[in-house]
């Protein structure tokens, strides 16, 4: 999966995933070259919004979802169409963007 992420986000032009799983999480960092991780909004406790900054420069947003953090709303809080508390301000705004 990490390995498909890595070679789709350019191509897509995604700004944002989200990841499930703790060993997924773990396999997609590490293909998409993550040096740092910043957080940058609550999401749900434990599964923060987070900026992934790429050794090969650049940055995605992400969110690492353990199995067991969040209750069924967390991806409709991420995607901010759904969830019963969707996010206000949507994930991601007005934070900085890198250089």
């Amino acid at each position: 999966l990490g390995a498909v992420l890595a070679r789709a986000l350019p191509r897509a032009g995604v700004t944002r995933v989200a990841v499930a799983g703790g060993d997924t999480s773990g396999e997609v960092t590490q293909a998409l070259g993550v040096a740092a991780l910043e957080a940058i909004a609550p999401v749900v406790p434990g599964a923060p919004l987070c900026r992934a900054y790429r050794r090969e420069g650049g940055a995605v947003e992400v969110i690492l979802k353990g199995g067991q953090m969040g209750g069924d709303d967390v991806f409709g809080k991420v995607k901010g169409q759904g969830g019963s508390a969707p996010l206000d301000p949507p994930l991601g705004a007005g934070a900085p963007r890198p250089a």
